[in-house]
């Protein structure tokens, strides 16, 4: 798998192809994480009152992402863009968008 100088990250199907070497597989195995509050617990009120130690779930940590799912967008109007972005600027509100179009592979991009 070739990583991109430009930004550090593997693209989406050099990915794919690291993480499906080492199992054999057509498949990649993904990690169970059980995130449930233990029942049944005397020790405090039930929760969302209470919970404790030994009823919570395990702590979860966040990876930065391997890999990249898009290298290039081109917007046929670029105010939709701009608007997204300055709202986003002025206000630190996080907002969701979605993105509609064709994809085309660039052979210069692993």
């Amino acid at each position: 798998a070739v990583v991109s100088t430009q930004s550090g990250h593997y693209g989406r199907d050099a990915y794919l192809k690291k993480k499906k070497s080492g199992t054999g597989g057509k498949f990649v195995q993904m990690e169970d994480v059980n995130c449930r509050i233990k029942p049944g617990c005397m020790k405090h009120p039930p929760w969302p009152e209470g919970i404790c130690t030994q009823c919570q779930p395990n702590a979860v940590t966040l990876n930065q992402q391997e890999y990249r799912h898009c290298d290039y967008i081109e917007f046929e109007a670029p105010h939709i863009i701009e608007n997204f972005i300055r709202y986003w600027r002025e206000t630190g509100l996080q907002r969701v968008g979605f993105l509609s179009g064709r994809y085309e592979v660039e052979e210069h991009i692993p």
